[in-house]
């Protein structure tokens, strides 16, 4: 039997408390680590880091918001790893292939619950290497 992972999907603040500036609140995925993923498409992110920590990319994965009784978002940890959204002028939002961002050599932190201190640095080229 394959495995399915859960992933939860919440509102997150980003940005520093300054003075006249608001911190804004989106969309990240915590793991079953806990470790919390903040992307632009933080769900496919988060099947990128699964597969770098180990996850089989068969695996499945369920994305559920906090507080709702169905998942949002389901399927495979390896087929999503390998999408991006992206957006056309003409057509609106689509699914495409994932390519590694030009700076993509850098270091990628996600931070452990509740202490915004991060526990792992994972470079995004081993992500790409994995997917």
């Amino acid at each position: 039997m394959t495995e399915t992972v859960r992933l939860t999907i919440e509102m997150a603040e980003v940005g520093t408390a300054q003075p006249g500036c608001r911190r804004k609140r989106v969309p990240a995925v915590r793991l079953p680590s806990g470790e919390l993923v903040i992307h632009r498409t933080p769900v496919l992110e988060a099947c990128r880091v699964l597969i770098a920590q180990g996850v089989s990319p068969r695996a499945r994965f369920e994305a559920w918001w906090q507080g709702r009784p169905y998942p949002a978002l389901l399927g495979s940890v390896g087929g999503a790893a390998k999408l991006d959204v992206v957006e056309r002028d003409r057509g609106g939002l689509r699914f495409e292939a994932w390519r590694p961002h030009p700076g993509a050599d850098m270091p990628r932190l996600v931070p452990r619950e509740g202490t915004g201190i991060a526990s792992e640095e994972v470079p995004a080229t081993t992500l790409a290497e994995t997917v």
